[in-house]
C-alpha cells in the first residue's frame, strides 16, 4: 500500500503561516480562527500503449513529483479587527510556500471569513531587481463581529458604493489574486515557477426596504471611499413573490500596480 504520508495534513494545521503574523503586542491567532485546511498533491499522469486488440501491453507513470501539492487554509474573523495589510500574495516566509489567492467573505449571517490559496514545493525564479516576489493588500478593515460589512466603517465604507437610500447591505467579498505560471520539462514535470499579475475585485448584495425604484436610481462609487474601484456593475434584480427586492453590484481594482504594489526588497 502506498504511504500517504508526504501529503497527510491535519485540519487545523495554518499552511502559510498566516496565524503567526505579527498584530500589534501580538499575533493573528488572538483575532482569527482556523476552520480548516486542505493539501493535495500534484497529480501524476500515465501513459500506456494498447496491441491490436485495444488492451494495455506497456504501461508507465510520469510527471508532479509527491511533493508539490496544492493548498488552501480557511479562517473566520471573530474578535477584534483584521486590517488586510497585514495579509499579502506571494511567497510566505517558508521557501516553495507561495499564496495566490485571498478572499474575504461577509454575511448577515455568520462571522467574515479569510480563504487562503496557494501551493507547497514550488520554489519562484528569482523576483526583479529590488523587488520581491510579494504583493501588499490595501489597508481595508475587517471585523471580527457577525454582520455584513462594508470593510470600511461609516457609510459606504471601503466598498464605495454610493447606493440610493433605503437599502441594506446583507453581504459582501473582496478577492485578491496574483498569476501562477509553470513550465514542465519532457516527463510533464514541473521544472520551473514564477509569478506575477496582482489584481482584486470585490462585489455587494443588498435588499430594497422600500421598492424596486430603489435600485432604479444610480449607483455610483464614491469619489473618497471607493477610491480603489473602478468598473461598477449595477445591481441585477430579482423579487419573488411576497418578497423584497435584492440586488448585487461589483467592481475591480481602479489601480492595482498603486494599491496593490509588489513590495519592494
Amino acid at each position: 500500500m502506498a504511504d500517504v504520508k508526504p501529503w497527510a495534513v491535519k485540519s487545523t494545521d495554518d499552511i502559510f503561516g498566516i496565524l503567526a503574523i505579527v498584530d500589534g503586542g501580538g499575533t493573528l491567532a488572538t483575532i482569527l480562527k482556523i476552520k480548516g485546511s486542505t493539501r493535495t498533491p500534484i497529480a501524476k499522469g500515465t501513459a500506456q500503449a494498447l496491441d491490436e486488440y485495444g488492451d494495455i501491453s506497456a504501461k508507465s507513470v510520469f510527471g508532479a513529483a509527491t511533493t508539490m501539492y496544492e493548498a488552501t487554509s480557511e479562517f473566520e474573523v471573530t474578535s477584534g479587527t483584521l486590517s488586510l495589510a497585514l495579509l499579502y500574495l506571494g511567497a510566505t516566509g517558508t521557501s516553495g510556500t507561495n499564496i495566490t489567492g485571498v478572499s474575504i467573505k461577509t454575511s448577515n449571517g455568520g462571522w467574515p471569513t479569510v480563504s487562503i490559496t496557494g501551493n507547497v514545493g514550488k520554489v519562484l525564479e528569482a523576483a526583479p531587481t529590488g523587488k520581491l516576489n510579494k504583493w501588499a493588500l490595501p489597508a481595508i478593515s475587517v471585523v471580527g463581529r457577525k454582520v455584513a460589512q462594508d470593510f470600511g466603517g461609516g457609510g459606504a465604507g471601503e466598498l464605495g458604493f454610493d447606493a440610493p437610500a433605503d437599502t441594506k447591505i446583507t453581504g459582501s467579498g473582496i478577492d485578491f489574486t496574483v498569476n501562477f505560471s509553470e513550465t514542465v520539462d519532457g516527463e510533464g514535470l514541473p521544472v520551473a515557477f514564477s509569478i506575477h499579475g496582482a489584481d482584486g475585485s470585490m462585489s455587494a448584495d443588498f435588499v430594497a426596504v422600500a421598492d424596486l425604484a430603489q435600485f432604479l436610481q444610480p449607483w455610483t462609487l464614491d469619489a473618497t471611499t471607493g477610491y480603489l474601484w473602478d468598473n461598477l456593475a449595477n445591481p441585477a434584480t430579482a423579487k419573488s413573490p411576497n418578497e423584497y427586492w435584492t440586488g448585487s453590484a461589483s467592481a475591480t481594482l481602479a489601480d492595482p500596480a498603486t494599491s496593490l504594489p509588489r513590495v519592494s526588497a
